[in-house]
């Protein structure tokens, strides 16, 4: 907090430069030009400062930028580099042409609240913004107004769905989705041509999460939260990997992967035994017993469903043609089925049980009652009904 910047080499974790002296206070946002030789800070003496990091010294290109009236808390540079805009308390979003230092444009208006996160768009048309009202606005970056949802010229491109105040903005390498993190606990996507919010994918914390960023391949997202060291790997594509959409109407009290991974069997006290496809998180499968079911499985070249209700009486049915066959005491299922990489400590901590290395700290959520995994997938089961399948990077 005492108005310094440091540089440091990202692979070896040494500091590469002397401490850069300029800002009056903490300093609460950084940004770098394309090419990496630019370096923009700013803070909250309300100034902004650009670093030259081609240089062994680092000195300022210019006298700091003057413009805000409250502290500077985000910046963001566009896409090829000659400019970059900055959000403040003062509730403005200011353009700045990175070789002069010139102001270009500013956006003020009172509904914006203070600008706590900013994004380029892809193709550097669009500046999208995030505020501590809970709101993110698309604006156009040619003249600062706010544009209307495609298709709809009534419609102002705003997006809502968040409950506090949002920390951290990231475009997806292809310009398709938009991450948004909030002190709420959740991380939201949205798509970007459209606005509409994927729900499927909001994914909690218990804590507030602080930043967000996509993986160069957009598969993934990487987030982090206040106060917790970890930082977590979220695959984008794996069904529910960012919430609970798949539901019982009641506890699920038993889990079970098919041999190949390509399909999750559950059930619970709804009396439901359900086959879900992991690929698409739709139910391919829906069965009705007529007591709780206590247990599911599949047989060991997946061609039975499997599952023993709480009387005990075991069922089979031929998981092609979904019609019931004669079961024996050998088709009764084992209690969430085979012990996979993945493994749940105390209920909260997901371990790769080869080295015990802990991986995640599960997000809010009901209390588990079930869980299964294969290879790097795991399931987890409510007592609200909620299935939860986790998809997580394992080392050989």
């Amino acid at each position: 907090m005492d108005g310094s910047v440091r540089l440091w080499d990202a692979l070896s974790g040494k500091e590469i430069m002397p401490e850069m002296v300029g800002h009056g206070g903490p300093v609460y946002a950084l940004a770098f030009l394309g090419d990496g030789t630019r370096l923009m800070s700013g803070g909250q003496d309300k100034n902004i400062i650009v670093w030259n990091t081609n240089t062994e010294m680092g000195g300022m290109d210019h006298k700091p930028l003057t413009g805000h009236s409250k502290t500077v808390l985000c910046l963001a540079s566009a896409p090829k580099g000659t400019r970059f805009a900055s959000g403040s308390r003062d509730r403005s979003i200011r353009v700045w042409d990175a070789a002069t230092g010139n102001e270009i444009l500013s956006f003020i208006t009172d509904r914006l609240g203070a600008v706590t996160a900013l994004v380029y768009s892809r193709d550097g048309q669009r500046l999208i913004s995030a505020s501590d009202n809970k709101t993110i606005y698309v604006w156009d970056v040619n003249n600062g107004t706010l544009l209307h949802l495609a298709g709809d010229s009534h419609s102002p491109f705003i997006l809502h769905g968040h409950k506090s105040a949002i920390y951290s903005l990231a475009v997806s390498p292809d310009g398709a989705l938009l991450a948004s993190a909030s002190k709420d606990t959740t991380v939201r996507l949205w798509d970007t041509h459209t606005g509409a919010e994927l729900t499927a994918l909001v994914r909690q914390h218990r804590l507030p999460v602080r930043c967000v960023a996509f993986t160069a391949d957009g598969r993934r997202i990487v987030t982090g939260s206040s106060n917790d060291p970890i930082l977590r790997v979220w695959d984008i594509e794996s069904t529910g990997s960012m919430g609970i959409p798949r539901r019982h109407k009641g506890l699920v009290g038993s889990l079970a992967f098919s041999s190949d991974g390509k399909y999750l069997v559950s059930g619970g006290k709804d009396r439901r035994v359900q086959v879900w496809s992991v690929e698409t998180g739709q139910v391919v499968v829906g069965l009705l017993l007529e007591h709780e079911v206590y247990r599911v499985g599949f047989s060991s070249d997946d061609s039975k469903i499997l599952a023993v209700d709480g009387e005990g009486a075991i069922f089979a049915w031929n998981t092609h043609t979904h019609e019931p066959l004669m079961a024996t005491p050998d088709d009764a299922p084992r209690q969430n089925g085979p012990e996979g990489i993945l493994g749940l400590v105390k209920n909260r901590w997901v371990i790769d049980s080869r080295t015990k290395k802990v991986l995640s700290l599960l997000p809010n959520m009901s209390p588990v009652s079930s869980r299964a995994s294969w290879n790097d997938l795991l399931a987890i089961g409510t007592a609200n009904g909620g299935i939860v399948i986790m998809r997580f990077p394992l080392s050989p």
